[in-house]
């Protein structure tokens, strides 16, 4: 019932003065969202490798998203906070009055929700800040954050070329519509492949055969995400 949310995952940790960090970028009316790093932890207490890449945060205009919000080095927490394009859930908050609901239709694990809210925030015409230094403690144990082929593959593939497209086809203005269909469909990523994708894909993981299916799958389902984007865009 309160002006702001905050969200923070249930395998994460926050420091003492983590709200009152987040609350205190709200003074200034233009801020819609505010977001913060994680530092991930395997199950035996052990840090992560750092991971010193940019850029954070960023919707290219064709459609190619770039998360790094993670496992920063610790030099980096004194930067200032950035304007970003989305943040991730594990590290969250937002002005209620300035979104309208968390979308419902995208599929599990729900990746890219954040982003969806996000891009609500900014449709509204608030900013979503980037604090580096609100730092969470993450201990994941959901396979569906670890790479390769193994496991559920509707949770850790099918389902996020779902919500990406979704998600795209929702918020992306007419003009960039097309390009960032085809970026899906075409290069994709390793994670939720297109057809370059898919090739960088067989070079790292092998079997061909296997990876031409996965890239048949992840292309229906983009597809799918795309005709449901665009749908509830039209719907309001």
């Amino acid at each position: 019932q309160g002006e702001v949310i905050l969200l923070i995952d249930d395998d994460a940790v926050a420091p003492p003065d983590w709200i009152r960090r987040h609350l205190a970028h709200y003074a200034d009316p233009t801020v819609g969202a505010v977001g913060g790093p994680a530092v991930n932890y395997w199950p035996d207490g052990t840090a992560y490798p750092e991971h010193p890449v940019e850029p954070i945060g960023t919707l290219s205009w064709f459609g190619r998203l770039r998360g790094n919000m993670f496992d920063q080095p610790e030099s980096w927490r004194t930067r200032a906070p950035r304007e970003d394009d989305h943040v991730v859930g594990y590290n969250f908050s937002l002005r209620r009055h300035v979104f309208g609901h968390f979308e419902e239709q995208l599929k599990r694990y729900w990746q890219l929700w954040e982003l969806e809210a996000c891009l609500q925030v900014r449709g509204s015409g608030h900013r979503v800040l980037f604090d580096f230094q609100n730092v969470v403690e993450h201990h994941p144990t959901n396979t569906a954050y670890y790479g390769g082929r193994h496991g559920d593959l509707d949770v850790k593939i099918y389902g996020g070329a779902f919500n990406q497209c979704f998600v795209l086809a929702k918020h992306s203005p007419a003009h960039l519509r097309p390009v960032r269909l085809v970026f899906q469909l075409l290069v994709g990523s390793v994670s939720m492949p297109g057809l370059v994708g898919a090739v960088v894909a067989t070079r790292r993981f092998g079997q061909p055969l296997r990876e031409l299916r996965v890239l048949a799958r992840t292309l229906q389902s983009s597809l799918q995400g795309w005709r449901a984007g665009a749908g509830r865009r039209k719907s309001g």
